[in-house]
């Protein structure tokens, strides 16, 4: 087993006893549902964004965009979640698989276009 993978397995030990323990948080507390169901779905979602998009991690765009969205997201589900009284498991998976394409379609996008743009203001630069 290389370094690497070795590394990328730990983080996922890691990632996985920060989810059970989170879950075992909410449950030991009487929290609604809903606000279980948007941290699972904003875990999922982002955790498939930044790892589809790995090739991107070196660049800070990939990350100002990441949190950009990340932002935008909790504060919108929580303006929802927040007036709503019930919020089923359904309804936040198809919510969850459509920001998944959605997210990583824009970001891949953005930061392709973001790539292409400096690459070529550098070299009319040099010419």
């Amino acid at each position: 087993m290389t370094i690497s993978r070795l590394r990328d397995f730990a983080a996922y030990i890691a990632i996985g006893l920060c989810f059970a323990a989170l879950c075992i948080w909410f449950a030991e507390r009487d929290i609604d549902k809903k606000w279980l169901s948007l941290t699972f779905e904003t875990c999922l979602v982002f955790g498939y964004v930044i790892g589809t998009l790995r090739r991107f991690w070196r660049q800070p765009i990939f990350w100002v965009g990441t949190a950009l969205v990340f932002v935008i997201h909790v504060v919108t589900f929580g303006l929802i979640l927040h007036q709503l009284r019930e919020w089923r498991a359904p309804t936040v998976g198809y919510i969850g698989v459509l920001e998944m394409a959605g997210l990583t379609t824009v970001l891949e996008k953005t930061i392709r276009k973001t790539r292409t743009r400096t690459i070529t203001n550098t070299r009319s630069r040099n010419v």
